[in-house]
């Protein structure tokens, strides 16, 4: 380490400035000598400082680990039905995804936002905005437009199916629920990992 960037880490650091070394210009005038002479600088911290300073740094650790390690992908579902999230939940348990529910609308649009899903299973006919609102909704926002979007309906209308891939749906799929079918195609657009069991 040279002198520079001891200077450098003094002058540059918030918690140097905030805890008023900056003012020990003389000190590093000292350490400078000391460096330059290739001679050893002993420093003593309080119990306290050294304890604080073994918790940051495994703290830092722990964060590292934390930022590095693959986030499991997100699902959401927007359905109005209880019945239905609820399947969805058993449905998605073994995979490490983690799931996300919206009972209409609206709060899918707040969701999505908010929580940013690698991808989205909804409904159609919802109270407080359908998911034909959602839909457009996504496909306007560039930030959110790529987000795959699974329509499961129990509508059967051909008219309503084109319509909603026209408008960027990814896939349309009729209820009653076909955990297999389902899973197939969210495993073309999130990777469906066993979790580990227990």
């Amino acid at each position: 380490m040279t002198f520079d960037h001891l200077e450098w880490f003094a002058v540059e650091s918030k918690f140097v400035s905030k805890t008023g070394l900056t003012a020990l210009g003389a000190q590093l005038d000292a350490i400078k000598i000391l460096m330059e002479t290739r001679s050893m600088l002993k420093t003593h911290l309080p119990e306290r400082t050294r304890r604080r300073a073994a918790v940051g740094g495994r703290l830092m650790r722990y964060c590292n680990t934390v930022a590095h390690a693959p986030r499991m992908p997100r699902v959401l579902c927007v359905d109005d039905d209880p019945d239905i999230q609820a399947a969805m939940e058993i449905m998605f348990r073994p995979y490490r995804v983690e799931m996300e529910h919206a009972h209409y609308g609206m709060e899918g649009i707040v969701k999505v936002t908010q929580w940013k899903p690698a991808l989205i299973v909804m409904d159609l006919a919802m109270p407080n905005g359908s998911g034909e609102d959602l839909l457009a909704v996504l496909k306007f926002n560039p930030m959110l437009r790529d987000i795959p979007v699974i329509v499961l309906t129990g509508v059967r209308d051909a008219d309503a199916q084109r319509r909603m891939l026209l408008q960027g749906a990814s896939s349309f799929l009729q209820k009653p629920l076909d955990f297999r079918q389902i899973l197939d195609e969210a495993s073309r657009f999130i990777d469906l990992d066993l979790r580990e069991r227990e």
